[in-house]
């Protein structure tokens, strides 16, 4: 809940970053990157589903269970999770989503310069769109390190900036709402998975 908490306050930070009528201070040269909090969220996810795995493991590979298509598919199904979860971790540690180096901004490993960008959009789950010519070039989290940074190095070159950046209430009503939606699909998830294995065993 204390990363939870840090992630709100971060994305407020911005928010009154991008209302604010003067830009704030900017580095020369300063790094867009995955907020420490939001790997360690994503790194608890990656623990959660190997804890459900390893029984799971053990039913599966004894000799008893270990024709049960049903659990066959589970298993297998948890265990590309934990695998695809585990790389996500780790090329979000290493990852430098933007590079801000004075006038010029390098994305992918391509240097554009501030006039190069249409806007800076704001997207879905607290996110911002970086366009260029018409084309998205990144995604940046608004609880990343740096994307204070990038909202007011934006506002310095004249970018424009599409959001009105909501209050710290509404960055919570969002993100509980969204809480609310992925518990919902784990439940239907459940569901369905119940039927699959009546399917199968009948």
């Amino acid at each position: 809940m204390d990363e939870n908490r840090k992630i709100f306050e971060r994305i407020s930070e911005v928010n009154n970053a991008i209302t604010s009528d003067v830009p704030g201070e900017v580095p020369y040269q300063f790094a867009v990157r995955h907020s420490k909090e939001n790997i360690k969220n994503t790194d608890s996810v990656s623990y959660l589903l190997i804890a459900c795995t390893v029984p799971l493991i053990i039913r599966t590979l004894s000799h008893e269970q270990g024709s049960n298509p049903f659990r066959l598919i589970v298993f297998t199904t948890m265990l590309i999770l934990v695998i695809c979860n585990t790389i996500t971790v780790a090329l979000m540690k290493k990852k430098i989503i933007a590079e801000v180096n004075g006038d010029s901004i390098t994305i992918n490993k391509k240097t554009y310069h501030h006039s190069d960008i249409t806007e800076i959009r704001r997207a879905s789950l607290n996110n911002l769109k970086i366009i260029s010519g018409g084309k998205v070039i990144a995604t940046v989290s608004k609880s990343c390190d740096g994307c204070i940074e990038l909202v007011n190095w934006a506002k310095q070159c004249g970018i424009l900036i599409d959001d009105n950046g909501d209050s710290y209430e509404n960055v919570q009503k969002r993100q509980w709402i969204m809480v609310g939606v992925l518990t919902c699909g784990a439940i239907a998830a459940a569901f369905i998975l119940y039927f699959l294995k009546h399917s199968l065993n009948t």
